[in-house]
């Protein structure tokens, strides 16, 4: 096997990025890695998951606003549905005490 392109992806990595900018990119990420794993722990993983997307959310709805972006009709239904859903989780959330009495009573 040759290994022209490797050679090539080396030769850019040190003429146009940089070593140690790719060192620390890569250390970013790591470092974001592990704090993505502490914040699950901490909140959970279905929040954790909930949280994103909310994000994606708001950075649909603010390339909207600010930028312009055009955004399709299933977009929109599929977004409110993300939206339902969020909201539809924090009642739940809001009210465990309640569901948790639904299971007692069910059994």
């Amino acid at each position: 096997p040759t290994w022209g392109g490797l050679e090539l992806f080396m030769d850019k990595l040190r003429t146009q990025v940089g070593l140690p900018l790719f060192l620390c990119n890569g250390l970013l990420a790591f470092s974001l890695n592990l704090l993505s794993v502490q914040l699950v722990k901490v909140v959970g993983p279905v929040t954790f998951v909930m949280c994103g997307i909310a994000k994606d959310v708001l950075i649909v709805s603010g390339s909207v606003v600010v930028l312009g972006a055009i955004v399709t009709g299933r977009q929109v239904v599929g977004y409110a549905f993300a939206l339902l859903g969020i909201f539809m989780f924090q009642q739940a959330k809001n009210k465990a005490e309640e569901f948790s009495v639904f299971e007692v009573c069910n059994q």
